[in-house]
């Protein structure tokens, strides 16, 4: 029988800009704030609660961020397996072995991966036939560790060529295949960019229900919210899915703290309260979003974007001005840097220098909290006039194998 289960996604909701920024000399002011974070006590305390909500889950972002944010994912991991609620944490990760081996030694049972076909972003590949192979291999790593449920998504899926959709499911089945246990059990179907209609997705659904029985995967929902249409096709897969006999997982969003973009839907005020413990809940991202200003969407929601995907948003619309969200914040990439060097007048970035930058800035935020834009100017001025003292703070960070280990010597 199909089942509907909740997935609160706070990895998007990390990603939910502080403000929309209409002009690039916006990015000069050093008050503006920094996005919304985690609470990672308060999400301590919804851990525990998640036994009494048998069709409840999290999303988490990838420990790959920063040691501070590996160190606090196994911890929360560890309070989990107390409450036996450790299956109910997902974390959201690239299809790149680094992140698998890292998520393994948090202790994660469950893991979401993300791939496309479609060149937009730096998970994509030229065929499914690659994106397969990617998937095969930190799928052989978390079969091997005992990982329990892997969710693997189709980036892009409504615009994905059919013929690449068929061969990223036929794909993942005969990975399941060749492994010895099913452990690809989750499909994603996302709108990425917010473009899709429900006919779109009517197309998609009948591809996949020619190649899969009901029972085989279970179709994950996550919706953007680009062009208002997020909730008609929540409302149609929700239908779909229970008329085919597919078990289905709906990714939710704090109502303050929507996602990237103009974020993703459902709410949780969009949710039955039953589902999840809402007093709960609604305390464990804290900060600054622009939903929370009450900023209207209609003049001004092409022009602003959000956590590591700034580099990439001007691919998913030509009206969309691509400013990064301002502040050093935990999962800020190294596009942020590039930017003000621009603005600066620095014309030709060092590409490696600004990730070293963006390392150095998500640890910083890990530790101390996500910090104004002031500490971004600084940092991007930092890395101009004295390129050593970056480079020895990325280093004094260490490597990603060693994060759970051992303290680094980072003092920033």
């Amino acid at each position: 029988m199909a089942q509907e289960v909740l997935s609160l996604n706070f990895r998007e909701a990390m990603q939910t800009p502080s403000i929309i920024i209409t002009s690039p000399e916006d990015l000069l002011n050093p008050n503006l704030p920094p996005p919304g974070e985690l609470d990672y006590q308060k999400l301590k305390i919804l851990v525990k609660h998640l036994k009494y909500y048998p069709n409840l889950n999290i999303e988490l972002p990838n420990p790959i961020s920063s040691p501070t944010t590996a160190r606090n994912l196994k911890e929360l991991l560890l309070e989990a397996e107390k409450s036996d609620t450790v299956n109910k944490l997902a974390v959201h990760i690239r299809a790149v072995e680094d992140d698998m081996k890292l998520a393994i030694k948090c202790g994660f049972k469950k893991i979401y991966i993300f791939g496309g076909v479609i060149r937009r972003n730096g998970m994509s590949f030229g065929t499914s036939t690659e994106l397969v192979e990617r998937l095969k291999l930190v799928s052989e790593l978390a079969n091997d560790a005992g990982v329990e449920y892997i969710r693997a998504s189709l980036e892009h899926a409504t615009q994905t060529n059919p013929s690449e959709v068929k061969g990223f499911i036929q794909g993942i089945r005969g990975v399941n295949e060749s492994l010895s246990r099913p452990i690809i059990k989750g499909l994603g179907i996302p709108d990425t960019n917010g473009v899709a209609s429900p006919e779109d997705y009517t197309r998609l659904m009948g591809t996949i229900l020619g190649l899969c029985d009901p029972g085989e995967f279970d179709i994950f929902l996550h919706l953007h919210d680009d062009c208002g249409r997020a909730m008609e096709n929540y409302e149609y897969l929700r239908n779909e899915c229970k008329r085919m006999g597919f078990s289905y997982c709906v990714e939710a969003v704090p109502d303050g703290f929507p996602g990237e973009r103009v974020g993703t839907r459902p709410h949780f005020k969009d949710i039955e309260k039953d589902k999840y413990p809402e007093s709960i809940v609604n305390g464990v991202m804290g900060g600054s979003s622009w939903r929370n200003a009450h900023q209207t969407l209609d003049s001004e929601s092409w022009t602003h974007v959000a956590g590591v995907h700034t580099g990439t948003m001007q691919t998913y619309s030509s009206r969309r001005k691509n400013y990064p969200c301002p502040g050093v914040y935990s999962i800020m990439g190294a596009a942020n840097t590039e930017f003000l060097w621009r603005l600066f007048g620095r014309q030709i970035p060092d590409k490696k220098l600004a990730r070293q930058v963006s390392k150095v800035g998500r640890e910083m935020a890990a530790r101390k909290g996500n910090l104004p834009q002031g500490k971004s100017l600084e940092l991007a001025k930092l890395a101009i006039d004295n390129p050593a003292c970056i480079v020895k703070m990325a280093e004094a960070i260490g490597r990603e194998e060693d994060w759970l280990d051992k303290p680094n010597g980072f003092t920033g």
